[in-house]
């Protein structure tokens, strides 16, 4: 990472405090993904900004937060457990794995009827990843996105690649999280990161409460069409602008963020640059994770340098325009 560290070395001045060190590692100490240079770890969040400011809505790249944010934030940073700062880790690619029938798919645009089919064994496609030297992956459930159901195979899955994904990765998932009953359960399979998507927008108080109980573990999606996030399998608008709708959550206490471009999403045209910068500055304390459109090692590049902690890499993968090494060599 070089764009936006500089705005960091409030986390580089002094040693971070392990999570070992007088606080209970809420993952068996695997830590989260980031660039190197002052990066969070997956389930534990730095100190709140507001109260890092005294109570003041300040942000810590020297921002200030909107009104209403400000407001939600103060709010929020009275009920927010301690944080600890955390040893920082690199850039971290997340080869993507959806699942559609127990199969590995692709789609273009969200778009069920541009499906293409890449097998029917995602536990060894995961595991090609992991011995190609990723640390982590990104796994989407497409039949609990549309039913809120997830097949008994994914389950297993996912419990699976818990127990195979190497210390130090993260075990990112997400579909069909339609409440926090699912968030937690999924939570207790051994992912290390969930997804949530419409909650966060139609229920933001339930997502900011699970945030302040499990911290960087939940993770908001905003899929963005036109600026605006999109909700309920992207069928749907949510009402409210990106960038507006991350800042709000990341005042109520939200630590991480996935922003996928959709109108680039399986499409292998370049991400969405000024998306990511903009969602960046909504959010300077949170992980970051983009998505949509990557499809060389220019574009993983490109999103570190907008001050991204990670980046998912899909269709490219699968369709050979980068190779893994490739992309884990554009990261570092």
């Amino acid at each position: 990472m070089d764009a936006g560290d500089h705005d960091r070395d409030d986390l580089r001045g002094a040693a971070p405090t392990r999570l070992d060190e007088g606080v209970e590692d809420d993952v068996d100490g695997r830590a989260g993904d980031g660039a190197e240079g002052g990066r969070r770890a997956v389930g534990v969040l730095e100190q709140d900004p507001v109260a890092a400011a005294g109570g003041e809505a300040h942000v810590r790249h020297g921002g200030h937060l909107p009104a209403r944010a400000a407001s939600v934030a103060a709010s929020y940073a009275a009920r927010r457990p301690a944080m600890v700062q955390t040893a920082p880790v690199r850039f971290d690619v997340l080869p993507a794995i959806d699942l559609a029938g127990g199969r590995v798919v692709r789609l273009v645009q969200g778009r069920f009827e541009h499906v293409t089919d890449y097998g029917d064994d995602p536990l060894a496609t995961a595991r090609g990843f992991l011995r190609g030297g990723s640390r982590s992956l990104h796994v989407v459930d497409l039949d609990a996105a549309r039913t809120g159901v997830r097949p008994p195979e994914h389950r297993a899955l996912l419990e699976r690649l818990a127990e195979e994904r190497p210390a130090g990765g993260v075990l990112q998932a997400g579909g069909g999280l339609r409440d926090a009953a699912a968030i937690e359960e999924t939570l207790a399979l051994g992912v290390d990161r969930v997804l949530v998507g419409t909650l966060a927008f139609r229920a933001p108080d339930v997502v900011a409460d699970l945030a302040l109980r499990h911290g960087a573990r939940v993770c908001v999606t905003a899929d963005v069409l036109d600026g605006s996030v999109r909700v309920a399998g992207w069928a749907e608008d949510a009402g409210v602008e990106a960038t507006a709708a991350v800042a709000d959550l990341a005042a109520r206490g939200v630590g991480a963020f996935l922003v996928t471009a959709i109108e680039r999403d399986g499409t292998l045209t370049g991400p969405d640059l000024r998306l990511l910068a903009r969602v960046r500055a909504a959010a300077p304390g949170a992980i970051l994770v983009a998505s949509g459109g990557v499809a060389t090692a220019a574009d993983i590049a490109a999103v570190r340098d907008t001050g991204c902690d990670a980046v998912v890499v899909g269709r490219a993968l699968y369709a050979g325009t980068i190779t893994l090494a490739d992309a884990l060599a554009a990261a570092s």
